[in-house]
């Protein structure tokens, strides 16, 4: 069986395979097709992404933690599991910021995850990119 098959087989799976604008048309139309209850549930999850962690951000500052970077990444790289935790959501972040790049058909206002990403949180930016996302296509 040739190479071309294959990736024909295994795109019609999960579009794995597609290259250049056929990937990002077979993206956008998985994405276009979420439900009002799914992008219900992407916006709680942005609403939950944004609180939960600010909670604890703001226990953090209105103990006398600092945000300035020698204090912020020594606490961020304190031990191994903080270590781990801040490595997974930084590579996650750049993950998703190369993601939004790749995804021209949703035109420059897309731009807006970058900063919402490191500004705020990966776990608002995400979920709230993939609502902004799934929104019914205006006509």
């Amino acid at each position: 069986m040739g190479a071309s098959c294959l990736r024909r087989a295994a795109a019609g799976a999960d579009g794995f395979f597609l290259e250049g604008s056929a990937r990002a048309r077979y993206a956008a139309a998985m994405i276009k097709t979420a439900s009002a209850p799914l992008r219900a549930l992407l916006l709680i999850l942005a609403i939950v992404g944004l609180v939960l962690p600010w909670w604890f951000n703001v226990r953090h500052l209105s103990g006398g933690g600092s945000l300035a970077p020698g204090a912020f990444f020594g606490a961020a790289f304190a031990n191994p599991l903080t270590t781990a935790i801040t490595l997974d959501v930084y590579l996650a972040a750049g993950a998703f910021c190369i993601g939004v790049a790749a995804d021209s058909d949703a035109g420059p206002r897309r731009w807006w995850a970058v900063p919402l990403t490191f500004g705020v949180g990966l776990s608002f930016a995400l979920p709230l990119y993939l609502w902004w996302r799934s929104a019914p296509v205006r006509r």
